[in-house]
């Protein structure tokens, strides 16, 4: 699909909320109604668009997100893995990846660092015929990007009843009218956008969003990276911020460069997700890149490139980095 400036903005407009009536999408991009609703038809049809949710998992009241990485001594088929993680509930997002580094990625929200335990435990028997090696994180702040909740994360939230009841229909279509939430949920439609409103005053609903699920070039790169933290270590992420993340692209492309940028603990301190259109981009862009700004806190990086994905959805988009960029309080600038 060859996608023209027109649709891009349609699409940027979209992942920033995706909840924007025709009208104030024609004032923003400048066509006219039939035109734009054209585009988004196509766009919809092409690239698979899926409207959803950004939410606070710690608003949610469920444990932080780990981050895991495996490493097969022996060759573990697609189905074998699509079985073992389809029927976990806590599995948000698995990616099987090639590389030298790791095969396999899990995103994973728990209830309770417990039920992690003991899931993770279970996990790994199964998966020791294969001779496996995991490296775990825990994701303090994702900066940019997100992760995508199942509904049994949402179901297992301590939030309210009816806040759960919304937030489920959203999840699966988040641009859907107040009068088609009215209907589903029994309740008047005064009452939908009070609640709507409420969980975005309350910070449970970050963004309406939209996600590409069928990107038309798909070099999806993951890197994870560990330092040896060195004087000037503050001034070099405020680099990488301003020169990577941040930098001015035109015309603008069609999805962000960074999809997520996570702070971890534990076994890695970095995670970056990028997408490109070849590998050789990728090793430049992302890889090297990181590597030539941090050369002197001797980075430990690993990374591997997106083949499959067995569970849940990769949160492709295009927004804008910098207004939604989340800065930590000790590297503010």
């Amino acid at each position: 699909m060859e996608v023209g400036p027109l649709s891009v903005r349609i699409l940027r407009e979209l992942c920033e909320n995706s909840r924007i009536n025709l009208t104030e999408m024609m004032r923003r991009v400048n066509a006219p109604t039939y035109v734009v609703s054209r585009h988004i038809q196509r766009l919809e049809e092409e690239l698979g668009l899926k409207y959803t949710l950004e939410i606070d998992h710690t608003k949610l009241g469920l444990a932080k997100t780990n981050v895991l990485y495996f490493k097969f001594s022996k060759k573990v088929g697609v189905k074998t893995i699509k079985t073992i993680v389809e029927n976990s509930n806590m599995v948000q997002l698995a990616l099987i990846t090639r590389g030298k580094d790791f095969d396999l990625v899990l995103f994973i929200t728990p209830r309770s660092t417990e039920d992690y335990a003991k899931w993770e435990l279970a996990l790994l028997l199964r998966f020791s015929e294969y001779g496996v090696a995991v490296t775990r994180s825990y994701a303090d702040i994702i900066h940019l990007g997100f992760i995508p909740l199942n509904d049994w994360a949402i179901q297992s939230s301590s939030i309210k009843k009816v806040y759960k009841q919304i937030i489920l229909e959203l999840n699966q279509d988040s641009r859907q009218t107040i009068r088609a939430l009215s209907e589903k949920l029994g309740m008047n439609e005064d009452m939908v956008r009070y609640y709507l409103l409420k969980m975005q005053k309350e910070g449970i609903i970050k963004k309406f969003t939209t996600v590409v699920t069928k990107p038309n070039y798909s070099v999806n790169v993951i890197l994870f990276a560990n330092y040896t933290f060195r004087k000037g270590f503050v001034d070099r992420t405020f680099q990488k911020r301003r020169k990577v993340y941040f930098k001015e692209v035109s015309p603008l492309p069609l999805y962000n460069e960074y999809q997520m940028v996570g702070t971890l603990s534990g076994a890695e301190d970095d995670l970056v997700w990028g997408i490109y259109g070849t590998e050789k981009e990728a090793l430049e862009n992302c890889v090297r890149v990181h590597k030539s700004i941090f050369a002197v806190d001797s980075p430990s990086i690993k990374f591997g490139y997106v083949q499959d994905v067995v569970k849940g959805i990769m949160p492709i988009r295009n927004i804008e980095t910098k207004n939604n960029y989340v800065a930590t309080a000790w590297i503010e600038e």
